[in-house]
């Protein structure tokens, strides 16, 4: 009896806990979407929690950098003496590896890597004949920060090979890239130009006669800023000079949407405009509406620029039943269509039209503002500065070969890959 009547309360339990867990889970319905504003704003490197990096430095070692080292306060030479430095003031922990690069790649110590402020660093037979940049794109890797130090004299079918490897083998594995420029006092001889090699040398603490000389940064973003912020207070380097090539063109976004007050058949069932996440209920036979969106955000000045009144809305579209479960994935919708936008001081407004399919039920949408392939961007106007579509001996002599079209072509391959989006909204309708 004393069994019978244990069994039964065994099972009484069994049963309420069952019907708790069964009302947790039906109040508390899994996400339809991953609602993080990662994909867009990437982390902030200022708050980033990593406490280590592994930093690969790769120094182009070709003969065209000997003039960089003539003047031992140049910038260049400056440089060099402060990227250990400023790795050591941004993380608690380095490890640093050398490198010299020219025809091939050559790991190097730290003592010699010290060398680099020399003009004998730059003669080392099998190296210093050729800039090979593409070498040092195959070694890029993730879960490192790699700079690359380079004067970029590249010819015109050079830079479509490196564009094209950069876009296969960083932009695809999500690998982002930054560049900063830094002029320097410079006297030596400048290769890889349309003309045959000449001399150059500037005068003494006049910037307009110095030549610039890059360092070209492969990783994390949130790493690529953190060590800029290190290096930018420097007196050499000019925080202008500096562009992040990245699918994180804002720092932060918020999305407001609401139905435009001719739309009848729609109404509002939830509205939060922190989390970017809509709601609305569309009256039966009803298959169409207008909304309201305002967006405000913050763009990260280091990217490139980009035209906000360029920015199309791309959308993928899950059907959903009772309590938010998915009884079909993600795909493309074209669904939602901008038909009218004004955008003024990092804000947008414009007008979405609404069309739901005719079958009733629940639909959700992940929806992005984002940039389009081709005519969304500018580049920043340092770039031009120190781009010459052929330097020679009478007219910019210091300027740099194909730079322009270099950063131009990088920045179209990135967004080609990884689409970069401005703002995102998670839209729900019911009808």
């Amino acid at each position: 009896m004393k069994n019978s009547l244990y069994l039964c309360v065994n099972i009484l339990l069994l049963l309420i806990i069952t019907c708790i867990c069964l009302n947790c889970a039906k109040s508390n319905p899994k996400p339809v979407w991953n609602y993080s504003t990662i994909d867009v704003t990437g982390l902030n490197p200022l708050i980033s929690e990593a406490k280590a990096i592994n930093l690969d430095v790769y120094i182009d070692a070709t003969t065209s950098m000997q003039g960089f080292t003539v003047n031992p306060n140049s910038s260049y030479n400056k440089f060099l003496g402060e990227i250990e430095t400023a790795a050591n003031t941004s993380w608690e922990k380095t490890s640093i590896k050398y490198f010299k690069f020219g025809t091939r790649i050559k790991s190097i110590d730290r003592n010699e890597f010290l060398k680099a402020k020399m003009a004998s660093f730059y003669s080392e037979k099998g190296i210093y004949e050729e800039t090979k940049i593409d070498s040092v794109i195959y070694k890029t890797d993730l879960s490192r920060l790699s700079i690359v130090v380079t004067d970029l004299f590249q010819t015109e079918s050079d830079i479509n090979s490196i564009v094209i490897q950069i876009k296969n083998r960083c932009f695809a594995k999500n690998i982002q890239i930054a560049v900063m420029g830094i002029q320097s006092f410079y006297d030596g001889k400048v290769f890889d130009a349309k003309v045959p090699a000449y001399r150059f040398a500037s005068k003494e603490n006049d910037v307009k006669t110095y030549r610039p000389f890059y360092a070209i940064m492969f990783g994390e973003p949130e790493n690529m800023l953190r060590l800029f912020s290190s290096l930018k207070s420097k007196s050499f380097i000019n925080e202008r000079n500096f562009v992040l090539i990245s699918k994180y063109l804002v720092n932060k976004y918020v999305t407001k949407l609401t139905k435009t007050k001719d739309s009848k058949d729609i109404s509002v069932r939830k509205s939060d405009d922190g989390k970017n996440i809509f709601e609305f209920t569309m009256k039966e036979k009803s298959l169409e509406g207008n909304l309201q969106l305002d967006v405000s955000y913050e763009t990260n000045k280091y990217t490139y620029h980009f035209y906000p009144q360029r920015l199309e809305i791309q959308s993928s579209k899950k059907v959903l039943l009772r309590d938010s479960a998915i009884i079909s994935d993600s795909c493309s919708a074209n669904d939602i269509k901008i038909i009218d936008m004004k955008c003024y001081d990092e804000k947008i407004s414009a007008i979405l039209h609404l069309t739901v399919p005719e079958t009733p039920g629940i639909y959700s949408y992940n929806s992005c503002l984002q940039l389009p392939i081709i005519g969304g961007y500018t580049i920043p106007d340092w770039v031009r500065e120190f781009s010459s579509e052929n330097p020679n001996p009478k007219k910019d002599a210091n300027k740099t070969l194909n730079f322009e079209k270099f950063i131009n072509d990088l920045i179209q391959a990135n967004i080609a890959v990884v689409k970069p989006k401005v703002a995102k909204m998670y839209i729900t309708v019911k009808h």
